[in-house]
């Protein structure tokens, strides 16, 4: 893998465990709306399995979002801590905003007050600072 799919990989990441949650969101929704329909005195079995299910269906994708949410974390703080070894505070504010803020090329533009194109060199020479950090750091791994 090399450092930009692995920093491309964070953005990937992140946009799973959003919709990992919202899925959970749904579910939850769902068993709510199940739960509620269970007030009555008379429950039938095919009601009460489809709650169960609903149930486990909802602590399943709960599992599987802190599972997620835990991943996101330490692949974020690994690139934080490689981001942090680079020396220009230029490309740290670019990488930060890209991968870890999410931020549009536009948006890095403002933030940096520089133009589209210059953002994008600024891009490519903060890559080639990230890509010797990784490559060390897997080396270290390895």
């Amino acid at each position: 893998m090399t450092a930009r799919q692995y920093l491309e990989s964070l953005k990937k990441l992140s946009k799973k465990v959003d919709a990992q949650n919202k899925y959970v969101d749904e579910l939850d929704a769902i068993v709510s709306k199940v739960t509620s329909n269970f007030k009555s005195d008379v429950v039938q079995e095919s009601s009460q399995n489809t709650r169960e299910k609903a149930l486990v269906m909802l602590i399943d994708a709960k599992d599987e979002a802190d599972r997620l949410a835990d991943e996101y974390l330490d692949r974020k703080i690994k690139v934080m801590d490689m981001i942090n070894n680079i020396e220009s505070a230029e490309h740290k504010t670019i990488l930060i905003s890209r991968y870890i803020k999410l931020m549009s090329w536009n948006e890095i533009s403002k933030t940096i007050n520089r133009s589209l194109q210059n953002t994008y060199l600024y891009h490519k020479h903060a890559l080639i600072e990230f890509e010797k950090i990784y490559s060390l750091s897997n080396t270290f791994e390895s």
